[in-house]
């Protein structure tokens, strides 16, 4: 999010300031409430009492500035949003990492791409799973869910990149979306939004590469299979896993006129012992035998 703040001590400094400037937003304390400009495009009061008068745009200051923030970006109109993320020119690509095939270091591999994306790239990561673990994996509390997410989307789907933005964590500068807290909220919200929702960040948010951790049980994923330039499929070694992959690859061929196809890469990830015991981002973005292999494969679909 591009923000410029400015702060001011003396109303002289502030009318200087005005006089030479445009403002997008002024915060005023109640009792400067008759400060007027033609510089500044919106104002709003903050104020010591939560009931105010309804002539004034006022927010009560004596809350969480996180909450102070929410109600600002609330009241930027939808036209204006995208101004504030500052997204002309980016070149997006979308990645998704699937597996039909269960322990087969799919996470691991999904966030060391990401790390190696974000050297030279704004990367977004998002996990679909239906129980991550992300929050203790990342060592990051999440304070919202994706289930918020969605529900400001559907509220008002215009602000909802602004106000996403304060939700995400960065770890190894890796922006990192909030995971669902509860499978079944996957299900009572419409394929229509879900799918509405992840063109919207494809196509309006600031991030160059945006990294889909798909679950097993995930019924949009198709859908979403359609936003992505390739879907990395991990595989392991193993009769087991070889049957599953197939069955898998007669499913692509078959949905959506079988365009899907191309987008498939299946890859074997090498078994690494210590793999297998991490529980953290730390740990596997340490390890440089994986993050050699991930490399590679970076480097031969690029």
């Amino acid at each position: 999010m591009q923000i410029e703040a400015i702060g001011f001590n003396r109303r002289e400094s502030l009318e200087d300031y005005c006089s030479k400037n445009h403002m997008d937003l002024l915060l005023l304390p109640i009792e400067d409430r008759d400060f007027k400009s033609e510089a500044v495009a919106k104002t709003i009061i903050l104020s010591a009492d939560k009931m105010v008068s309804v002539t004034d745009v006022c927010i009560y200051k004596y809350q969480s500035m996180n909450t102070i923030v929410d109600e600002i970006i609330s009241m930027i109109p939808y036209n204006n949003a995208e101004r504030f993320l500052n997204v002309s020119g980016t070149k997006k690509r979308v990645l998704g990492v699937y597996s039909p095939i269960g322990r087969c270091f799919k996470t691991s591999f999904a966030l060391s791409l990401a790390k190696l994306y974000a050297v030279d790239n704004k990367v977004l990561y998002i996990n679909l799973e239906e129980y991550s673990g992300l929050a203790r994996f990342i060592s990051r509390d999440f304070e919202h869910t994706l289930s918020d997410i969605m529900l400001m989307y559907m509220q008002e789907a215009g602000t909802i990149l602004l106000k996403q933005e304060r939700m995400i964590r960065d770890i190894y500068n890796v922006s990192i979306l909030p995971p669902l807290s509860c499978i079944r909220d996957i299900f009572e919200i419409s394929i229509e939004m879900w799918k509405g929702y992840f063109e919207l960040l494809v196509t309006g948010s600031v991030y160059e590469v945006i990294i889909i951790d798909f679950g097993t049980t995930s019924f949009f994923r198709e859908e979403l299979f359609e936003l992505c330039d390739v879907i990395y499929v991990p595989g392991i070694k193993g009769t087991s896993a070889a049957v599953k992959l197939e069955e898998f690859a007669k499913y692509i061929e078959k949905i959506k006129d079988g365009k899907l196809k191309n987008r498939i890469v299946n890859i074997e990830l090498p078994y690494i012992e210590e793999l297998k015991t991490a529980d953290s981002f730390a740990m596997v973005a340490m390890n440089l035998e994986f993050t050699k292999y991930v490399r590679e494969i970076m480097q031969w679909k690029n």
